[in-house]
């Protein structure tokens, strides 16, 4: 070694450091790269998710807006319908049919109406009652109280949903 010549190890150390510098830069670039992809990954599945939360809000909201298009629907021609009975002439020849019509017309809105309301839900429930009082007291001289009650409960309900549908909630 005074000799001037440079010692094994030394050489060896060398390369050992030529070998491993490589080495531990690929093991660092491989540790980032599969970061980037879990990242990667963890985005995808994200965007994912929000598309289909997007997308069931949608198909909710639109289901719901075919909902209270035809529970209005529905009461607006019940009331309709209410009206024309009052309006049937007694002495009208065709009294007994025209009124066996729409007694029956009254009878299956009623039950469509009560099919598409939840009675669970006070608001809804609070209609299907009017309606019941409506029939139940069909002569009587409050029935058109009862029908102004009905419309305003139904313009309520339907205010309520139709917020729901405009936020897609």
């Amino acid at each position: 070694m005074a000799d001037g010549t440079i010692p094994v190890w030394f050489h060896t150390a060398l390369a050992v450091g030529a070998i491993a510098s490589p080495i531990a830069a690929y093991l660092v670039a491989r540790k980032n790269v599969s970061a980037v992809i879990e990242s990667a990954n963890k985005q995808i599945k994200s965007a994912q998710k929000l598309a289909s939360d997007q997308i069931v809000a949608s198909v909710i909201s639109a289901n719901r807006q075919k909902w209270l298009d035809a529970v209005r629907d529905d009461i607006s021609e019940f009331v309709s319908e209410l009206q024309a009975l009052r309006g049937i002439s007694v002495t009208s020849a065709s009294y007994q049919k025209d009124k066996s019509d729409v007694v029956k017309r009254l009878r299956f809105l009623h039950t469509r109406i009560q099919l598409r309301l939840n009675p669970d839900k006070e608001d809804q429930n609070e209609i299907i009652k009017d309606i019941d009082l409506i029939l139940e007291n069909i002569g009587s001289p409050d029935v058109d109280q009862r029908i102004d009650a009905l419309v305003l409960k139904g313009q309520t309900l339907f205010r309520s949903v139709w917020k729901k549908v405009k936020t897609g909630s």
